[in-house]
């Protein structure tokens, strides 16, 4: 299962998306609880321009466990955020945001606060936009946080934020921070 998992993922990033899509559902067919294969999958079909099917995916992932569900409500939103679809995706992020609370799990509700920030800035509404990347900041010190965060502050006018973030990821030993 993870051979087939790491062979689907892999043909995602390569942009092989009929390998992906392939793999994955023959990866859910030998384990349909296999949670990571309906992301693989899901992103694969939107890549592709399967839309409903990508949307049908992402549902069926929610059903199987609370992470399920979180990963559902992240690709839903993503893909209404990719469609322009600002307030479809702040209408799912909410409700997943408070089950990411309810759960103790900060760290998933934080992504999903950078995804409602973006969907407040594609409505023009920075001020919304820099509180919900600021929930999504405390005392973090992840990159995959703080670098779309300082992109969120620099887009809603707030360079001295998004700066203040750029610093501290500059004073990173790691690489990829610091770049």
């Amino acid at each position: 299962v993870l051979y087939l998992n790491n062979y689907g993922l892999f043909a995602m990033y390569a942009g092989d998306f009929d390998t992906a899509i392939r793999e994955s559902q023959r990866l859910l067919e030998l384990n349909s609880g296999f949670e990571k294969a309906y992301i693989c999958l899901g992103i694969s079909q939107l890549a592709k321009g399967d839309d409903s099917a990508a949307s049908e995916t992402y549902k069926k992932v929610a059903a199987i466990s609370a992470w399920g569900a979180s990963a559902s409500a992240v690709g839903l939103a993503d893909m209404a955020l990719y469609q322009g679809r600002a307030d479809d995706a702040l209408s799912i992020l909410e409700p997943a945001v408070r089950a990411d609370l309810a759960a103790k799990d900060t760290s998933r509700a934080a992504a999903k606060y950078i995804m409602q920030a973006q969907a407040w800035l594609m409505k023009g509404q920075s001020a919304k936009a820099i509180a919900a990347a600021d929930q999504a900041v405390i005392g973090s010190t992840d990159e995959s946080l703080l670098y779309p965060a300082a992109i969120v502050f620099l887009e809603a006018g707030k360079s001295d934020r998004a700066m203040e973030l750029s610093q501290n990821l500059s004073q990173r030993l790691e690489p990829d921070p610091g770049a």
